[in-house]
């Protein structure tokens, strides 16, 4: 399957340098702006996309990989975020602008199994007016569509072109009724359309609304740090509405979840002196620990692991998601 080879680990970056220069090209200063490069990536994905790329061989190889993938999705996104403090155009501000490389594996059908591969890379940019996005981007792809039998052999690429442009809210709140306990409500959405060359046309649609308490003022000290989260909407995990809008297009992500599947409860603690910090907590159903280490003052490095639910049920279909990320400020 030599088409999937875009996600092969030694050729991302052959992928996606002209956009990584285009990038740092453009960024008028990086004391001005949020850069991240992030890595992500579930349990299984490289060891089942070497599988897809050799072919299965045998019968009993091809099932063993899509029993390896039914029902339950697996997945690698890499990624680079600029994130402007001050452009601004008439009150028209650029929120973002990225580049990422994604790759996504699922088989279907218990009667004869059916494995959808799909691998693809491309820009994202994001403008703002006040509380309103919008946002687009074209990505360049290979997709696989094979039954058990189709595996033994080869496996059936198709490019695929995918352009995609959308809409959405993210507003911010500071709810200051407690002075000792200062807290922020974000709420964001977003309404994605999803065009292929094939002539296929989906939409998509993810909400998130949080809530983050301050602490401290309540618990003073010179050491610690700490804030209480609660999270409300799809996957329901510290940060995954900064994920690709691709991502939603690959997981078909259920916008509407069973209730616990859409609630997710936290807290952050920072270590001043040390400048660590972690996050942890029960998100959508299964626990996840994020750590941060801050060795200057414009530069940290995180590490995460998070559990996501795949369907729209309560711990049905969960997978465990890890991810690494550089971030410059």
């Amino acid at each position: 399957m030599r088409g999937m080879s875009i996600l092969r680990k030694p050729l991302i970056l052959r992928n996606l340098w002209p956009y990584f220069i285009g990038i740092f090209w453009f960024m008028p200063n990086l004391s001005q702006a949020d850069v991240e490069l992030r890595f992500q990536q579930s349990d299984s994905f490289w060891n089942i996309l070497s599988q897809i790329q050799k072919g299965a061989g045998t019968l009993d190889a091809a099932n063993t990989l899509l029993n390896q993938t039914y029902g339950k999705p697996q997945a690698a996104q890499v990624s680079l975020l600029y994130q402007p403090h001050a452009i601004h155009w008439d009150g028209f501000d650029l929120r973002e602008l990225r580049v990422d490389a994604l790759g996504y594996a699922i088989s279907s059908n218990p009667v004869l199994p059916h494995l959808f591969g799909w691998a693809g890379y491309g820009p994202q940019l994001t403008g703002a007016w006040k509380w309103l996005e919008v946002y687009g981007g074209r990505f360049k792809g290979k997709r696989a569509n094979a039954a058990s039998t189709d595996l033994i052999d080869r496996s059936l690429i198709e490019s695929e072109d995918l352009s995609f442009f959308g809409f959405g809210g993210h507003a911010l709140f500071d709810l200051n009724q407690l002075p000792s306990l200062p807290s922020q409500l974000e709420i964001k959405t977003r309404t994605t359309e999803f065009i292929s060359n094939s002539g296929e046309s989906i939409w998509h649609n993810r909400w998130r609304v949080q809530a983050t308490t301050d602490f401290s003022k309540l618990l003073v000290s010179d050491w610690f740090q700490t804030s209480g989260i609660l999270i409300a909407g799809p996957q329901p995990v510290p940060g995954f509405e900064n994920q690709s809008l691709v991502w939603d297009y690959l997981w078909n992500i259920y916008p509407f979840p069973d209730f616990l599947s859409a609630v997710g409860v936290g807290a952050k603690v920072e270590v001043l002196p040390w400048h660590i910090e972690a996050q942890g907590g029960f998100y959508g159903g299964y626990p996840g620990l994020e750590l941060g280490y801050h060795p200057f003052e414009h530069f940290s490095i995180r590490a995460s692991t998070y559990g996501i639910e795949t369907s729209a049920a309560y711990q049905a279909q969960g997978i465990r998601i890890y991810g690494a990320s550089l971030v410059f400020n």
